[in-house]
């Protein structure tokens, strides 16, 4: 695994932990023979039912990263344009519900590729080859705002990836494949108003399990509309696995999405 990635998602992190743990400065004096309300004001009393965002979205996200397997490291690399080619379907979206400062998000993303070839060990016509595979990312998260009305919240929440493949060789009985992850992550989460109607929002979460190390960093700039919003960012995903297969792979793109709230 690169340095300047881990860099990267430490750093993101350690911004909004130490933004959020930061100490507001002390009020100056109040000068002598000034009148002093007999109470400070109070802030706003914060909202006692459920507000709901559903925010669909799609990941343009290209694969690339190494695998070993019996001292043997193979490099792959696959742009999103050839993963279009053989897309199936992708169902990608975030379901968010927030109540006073606590929030609860649920991010997943599906995505279904096929491929059909011919296989040509040796002179002849070959035989069919069909491949079909399926990832889903699906994170829960838990979030807390540290004051009303800051943009910083941290939390933490467990992310779940899982592969599947089959490969079907002519009329051979397919193979079959499913591997999975599962790890705790600590989450940041950070959203600031640029104008009247621009905002940037920066996510990134941390953690390890199944995985030796795994991190996500998503920067995504949204604009206001009446009762939703429009948003495009950049989203990179990274994981670390050891074990009998030892695995390292980066999945990152550009996102592009809608924000709805209820």
């Amino acid at each position: 695994m690169s340095v300047r990635p881990f860099a990267t998602a430490v750093l993101l992190l350690a911004l909004l932990l130490a933004a959020a743990c930061r100490t507001p400065p002390a009020p100056p004096p109040i000068p002598p023979g000034t009148l002093v309300q007999a109470a400070a004001p109070q802030p706003p009393p914060q909202d006692d039912d459920w507000n709901w965002r559903f925010a669909p979205y799609l990941w343009a996200a290209g694969l690339d990263g190494d695998i070993t397997v019996r001292n043997t490291t193979a490099h792959f690399s696959v742009p999103f344009s050839d993963i279009l080619e053989d897309l199936n379907y992708a169902v990608m979206g975030t379901l968010e519900a927030q109540k006073g400062q606590w929030s609860v998000l649920l991010d997943n993303a599906y995505i279904s590729l096929s491929d059909d070839s011919k296989a040509h060990p040796g002179p002849g016509p070959g035989f069919d080859v069909d491949a079909d595979a399926a990832l889903l990312i699906s994170e829960l998260a838990g979030l807390y705002r540290i004051a009303p009305g800051s943009p910083y919240e941290v939390g933490a929440g467990v992310r779940y990836t899982d592969l599947r493949t089959d490969v079907h060789i002519a009329s051979a009985p397919g193979l079959h494949d499913d591997d999975s992850v599962t790890d705790g992550v600590a989450v940041g989460r950070a959203t600031w108003p640029l104008s009247e109607r621009w905002h940037f929002r920066l996510f990134a979460d941390a953690g390890t399990g199944d995985s030796d190390f795994t991190w996500q960093t998503a920067a995504t700039f949204l604009y206001d509309f009446d009762g939703w919003q429009l948003g495009a960012g950049y989203r990179i995903l990274d994981y670390d696995i050891g074990g009998s297969h030892d695995a390292n792979f980066t999945l990152e793109g550009f996102t592009f999405g809608a924000d709805f709230r209820f």
